[in-house]
C-alpha cells in the first residue's frame, strides 16, 4: 500500500524530495487511515517500513542525520550524478577564474552547476553522504576531484 503513495508524495514535495526522518512519519501516519492504526498500535512498524522501503530501492534513508530522500533517482542522478559526471560539475569548476587542484569545491562553484537557492542544500548532502568533507563554511572537499 505504501509503495502505491508514493508517487503522489514525491510529486508532493515537487522539486525538493528530501525530508528528515520525522516528517516522513508524519507522513505516513496520515497517508492512510489503516496505516495510521496499525503505527499507532505497532510503534516500531514505521521503522521496519522505512527499512523496508531503502532496501527495495524505494527510498535511499540516511539515518545519521536522519534524511529519507523520497525519489532515488533525485539523489542518485540529479545531485551525485552532477559531481561525478566529468561533463557536469567539474566543468564547471575548472571554468571559475582561479582554477583549485586540491579537490576543493566553494558555495559559489555550487551555485554555478545547482540552483544557487539549492547550493548549501546540495552540499549539506554531499557531506551527509560521505562525498565531500567540509573544509570551512565556503568550501567542501570532494576527494573524487583530486589532481
Amino acid at each position: 500500500k505504501v509503495i502505491d503513495l508514493l508517487p503522489a508524495y514525491r510529486t508532493q514535495l515537487g522539486d525538493w524530495p528530501v525530508v528528515n526522518r520525522d516528517e516522513f512519519e508524519q507522513w505516513l501516519q496520515g497517508a492512510d487511515e489503516n496505516l495510521a492504526a496499525l503505527t499507532a498500535r505497532f510503534p516500531k512498524l514505521i521503522n521496519t517500513i522505512v527499512s523496508y522501503l531503502d532496501s527495495i530501492g524505494e527510498i535511499v534513508h540516511l539515518p545519521q542525520p536522519a534524511k529519507i530522500f523520497v525519489s532515488p533517482q533525485f539523489l542518485c542522478g540529479d545531485i551525485i550524478g552532477k559531481v561525478l559526471a566529468p561533463h557536469e560539475f567539474p566543468c564547471a569548476v575548472l571554468n571559475r577564474r582561479t582554477p583549485t587542484q586540491d579537490g576543493h569545491v566553494t558555495n559559489a562553484d555550487l551555485s554555478r552547476v545547482f540552483d544557487e537557492d539549492r547550493a548549501i542544500l546540495v552540499r549539506e548532502v554531499l557531506i551527509d553522504v560521505g562525498i565531500a568533507f567540509a573544509v570551512s563554511a565556503e568550501a567542501v572537499l570532494v576527494p573524487c576531484m583530486l589532481t
